[in-house]
């Protein structure tokens, strides 16, 4: 009688008898979303060098970390991928998207032809918080310091069944806050010297107030919690200090900028926004105060721009009735 043995292995075990040079692996690309609108602005669209996005990998349909099993198994969690200056425009069949080659630990897909899927975040962190190894973690975001508009640009991007036969991951990546921008002038009747000195000088800033700045963030399914409202009267976040961007809109003295969290479902509840113009000058004691207010019924939707134009006059604030949106 012939007895006849099966051996059993598991998919990882099979993984593991794959030698490296005979697997498949995984290729990093991306766009920024409004490059694909047609858009151009600064860093707001374009990779500089040296950026870095956060990467995890998942098996298919599932938030749980996957592992390549290669001959140095790698986990896919929170990995860095960083672009270059001077990588060339890559295209892909039905896409009119532009995406740039990023480079970083080799990932190799299943040898046995599965699916896994891929989500990466902008800009990488190194906190602790951030890594994982088991599954995707939450990303806390934090607006609070607006001296770097680039450094707090949080921006997500996901691409689906990734195997063997499709090894790219085209990273599409979309803008997850909000922007606003306010375009300030001064008024005919600003005749003071110091005053109007101030705007073509460092002693003038905008800031605004009764808006939340930190929150957390679900790479995996795109949500935005844990926002603590503002409390009432009180607010429970000291005022956004805006940005002074470098040059200003056409035909105003400053424009400035702010990162923001969006209000959006059932979280965050929009406030009252206390916006405040300061103007200081060299010999007056007391600064001069302006202030406006951005309405409970102003919603800030994630990858919207949203752009006020002030004028600032001697005893009075106008501020132009229509809110410019547009994609950020």
């Amino acid at each position: 009688m012939t007895l006849l043995l099966f051996a059993a292995c598991s998919k990882e075990e099979g993984d593991a008898n794959v030698k490296d040079d005979e697997r498949v692996p995984l290729r990093i690309v991306s766009g920024i979303e409004v490059e694909r609108l047609g858009i151009t602005r600064a860093y707001d669209t374009q990779w500089e060098d040296a950026d870095q996005i956060g990467l995890y990998c998942t098996t298919n349909g599932t938030s749980t970390t996957y592992i390549d099993h290669a001959s140095t198994p790698t986990t896919c969690a929170n990995l860095a991928y960083t672009f270059a200056d001077g990588t060339d425009y890559e295209t892909y069949p039905g896409s009119v998207t532009t995406y740039r080659a990023f480079t970083g630990t080799t990932v190799y897909l299943p040898a046995d032809g599965s699916n896994i899927d891929v989500y990466a975040y902008y800009p990488h962190s190194t906190a602790s918080s951030q890594i994982t190894t088991n599954s995707i973690t939450d990303i806390e975001i934090d607006v609070s310091d607006q001296t770097s508009q680039k450094a707090i640009d949080f921006m997500r991007a996901e691409v689906q069944d990734r195997n063997t036969a499709n090894n790219v991951a085209a990273l599409l990546f979309t803008h997850q806050l909000v922007k606003l921008q306010f375009n300030v002038k001064r008024g005919a009747d600003m005749l003071e010297d110091e005053i109007s000195q101030a705007f073509t000088n460092s002693r003038l800033s905008l800031t605004v107030g009764r808006q939340p700045t930190v929150a957390t963030y679900n790479l995996y399914t795109g949500d935005i919690s844990s926002i603590t409202p503002l409390g009432t009267p009180t607010p429970t976040s000291s005022p956004i200090t805006t940005h002074i961007m470098t040059t200003a809109e056409t035909g105003y003295d400053k424009s400035f900028e702010a990162i923001v969290l969006p209000n959006e479902a059932t979280y965050n509840p929009a406030a009252d926004r206390t916006v405040t113009i300061t103007i200081g000058t060299a010999n007056h004691p007391t600064a001069y105060t302006y202030t406006f207010t951005i309405g409970s019924g102003t919603t800030f939707l994630s990858g919207n721009k949203y752009i006020y134009n002030v004028t600032v006059n001697a005893t009075s604030i106008q501020v132009d009735p229509t809110k410019y949106t547009e994609q950020w």
